[in-house]
């Protein structure tokens, strides 16, 4: 069968007979689905068998535009030539009329064979008498409920009768006319009629103006709104003729009654806290303080403890909703506390790695005059004895030297520090870093590196690497024994120089000199042996060819004894 219809398809038709049959009814929603019914034949024999069918709504016989889409309904059976299929090409039916092209092939194949000629869509004899009515139906034709909505399209379409029996109107629809006071609620306020509200009424707009010339002036008990619209000023005021009133506002706290929270009096003066009931916080929303906040919400105001105990009667300012700074009743001004006891007290935790300069706990400026004046400042450390007196003065006659600061404890000042930078103590200088001394002026060259260190070196162990001094890149070492001294030296360690004069222990010169070239590997260069009996050294190494660093180290023992002391001064830290 599938080799004759792959020859004989262009023979196949649909005969003239074949049935379309529009399944209609008198249900609204029956839809847009159709049965048709036909007849495929090839060869002039009725064939039986599976089919891929294709159906293409046209709006002509033989050319025209496709209506919908295409639909295929594949494996379809034809016995005896017969076929029945359901179509959809939705809501296309507009009166127009229509032509239905189908196109065949044997289920599975790869082309379809469009049919010829084209069928064309008939009306059922009922759709023919719905097509054709016209005029007015009588009444017996029209019964029941219609659901779906009906669009009046026409200017001149109307409803007849004074609209009695109509439930549920839409009041919003009303575009001409005029409703009666009558007719509105009692609830509806009138332009024209004296108003009492008693529910909770809402303005909405730019403006709410009861007298629109300047502030209402005129005799009002209560709260007057004026708007100048010559000079774009609005106000608010309380107003009472021949007298001066009082603004007023008044919350309900949670919990509490109405209270009047914040008041400007007839002079302009601004008060907040009426009522009393700041104990000393901003309000947080889980506090009972009332202050003045800039912005809403905002952790950042003045507050002024009103109730018992504390600060009270004082003011308290905030930033982050915390306390930083306090002003008592008698004017005691604390910073990091509200208790200040003294004209100006400051509390810091401040901490940090070492002295955390950057982070004073405060910054005081003394402009005092004489030599009789008192302290700039005392600080108290707590615990005893007491120490921390700092106190300034400045030069106040010809020949004078006024102290930048003096330093002292419970007992007597220990160092000071003149305006013309001498510094002076009476106990020991500690310096961890290099001392830079002299105007560094006066030479052809200045000094490069800048600074020296210059203290005592003890060397008590004989243990071969222990280091007794160094420069940036040498080492001078103990070599293990009680008088024996090397330089070690790393790998590319630059021109440096080692000198040495050395007195042993029966008087004799021990001298020695070497210039290091830049080796490529470390190593050690021994200066003194044991052997020698070397009991006092001047050892100068470094870099003496540049601004390198250079080592002078001046050492001496007893004989015999294995422990080497002495000094030490560097451009190199240690």
């Amino acid at each position: 069968m599938k080799t004759i219809l792959r020859h004989a398809f262009l023979a196949l038709a649909l005969l003239a007979f074949s049935i379309l049959n529009l399944q209609l009814s008198t249900a609204f929603a029956q839809g847009t689905a159709f049965t048709y019914q036909g007849q495929l034949t090839s060869n002039n024999q009725l064939v039986t068998g599976t089919y891929d069918l294709t159906f293409k709504l046209w709006t002509g016989s033989n050319s025209g535009a496709q209506i919908g889409s295409t639909l295929t309904d594949t494996g379809t059976g034809v016995t005896n030539g017969l076929f029945t299929v359901i179509l959809d090409f939705g809501s296309q039916y507009n009166g127009t009329s229509y032509w239905l092209e189908l196109g065949v092939r044997t289920n599975g194949a790869a082309t379809f064979i469009t049919l010829a000629p084209r069928q064309e869509l008939t009306p059922t004899p009922y759709a023919i008498t719905a097509q054709n009515v016209t005029g007015i139906l009588p009444a017996s034709s029209l019964s029941g409920v219609y659901n779906v909505a009906v669009t009046l399209s026409n200017a001149s379409d109307a409803f007849g009768g004074i609209g009695t029996g109509l439930t549920a109107l839409n009041a919003t629809q009303l575009t001409s006319g005029t409703v009666s006071d009558a007719r509105l609620n009692s609830d509806v306020a009138l332009l024209d009629a004296s108003q009492i509200y008693t529910g909770s009424p809402t303005f909405e707009g730019n403006t709410f103006v009861i007298n629109s010339a300047l502030l209402d002036t005129d005799l009002f008990t209560g709260l007057g709104f004026g708007f100048d619209e010559g000079i774009g000023e609005a106000g608010i005021m309380s107003c009472f003729a021949g007298a001066y009133g009082l603004l007023s506002f008044w919350t309900t706290p949670p919990g509490g009654a109405v209270t009047r929270q914040m008041m400007i009096d007839q002079y302009g003066d601004v008060s907040v806290d009426n009522g009393s009931a700041n104990n000393g916080v901003l309000n947080n929303g889980t506090t009972n303080g009332a202050g003045l906040t800039f912005g809403f919400q905002s952790g950042e105001g003045i507050a002024s403890k009103h109730s018992a105990g504390g600060n009270k009667n004082g003011l308290d300012f905030y930033t982050l909703y915390t306390n930083r700074m306090a002003i008592t009743s008698n004017g005691f001004v604390g910073i990091g506390t509200n208790g200040p006891a003294a004209p100006l007290e400051v509390v810091s935790s401040q901490s940090g790695a070492g002295n955390n300069f950057n982070s004073p706990v405060s910054l005081i400026e003394n402009t005092n005059t004489t030599s009789s004046s008192s302290p700039a400042l005392r600080v108290l450390a707590l615990g005893s004895p007491v120490y921390g007196a700092l106190t300034a003065s400045a030069q106040v006659s010809s020949g004078t030297v006024g102290n930048i600061a003096t330093f002292g404890n419970a007992d007597q000042f220990v160092a000071w520090l003149d305006i013309d930078g001498n510094f002076s103590t009476v106990g020991n200088i500690t310096n961890s870093g290099l001392i830079i001394s002299g105007s560094r002026t006066g030479t052809s060259q200045a000094p490069s590196p800048l600074g020296l260190v210059i203290r005592r070196i003890n060397s008590t162990v004989t243990t071969s690497g222990s280091v007794i001094a160094r420069s940036d890149v040498l080492l001078l070492e103990r070599d293990g024994s009680n008088g024996g001294l090397l330089i070690a030296y790393p790998a590319s360690a630059g021109a440096q120089t080692i000198t040495a004069m050395g007195v042993n222990n029966t008087a004799g010169q021990v001298n020695f000199y070497d210039a290091l070239p830049n080796e490529g590997t470390a190593g050690t260069v021994q200066i003194y042996t044991d052997s020698q009996n070397v009991v006092y050294a001047q050892i100068s190494f470094g870099n003496t060819s540049g601004e390198g660093h250079l080592t002078q180290v001046t050492i001496s023992r007893a004989y015999g004894n294995d422990s080497w002391v002495g000094t030490v001064t560097s451009t190199y830290n240690q």
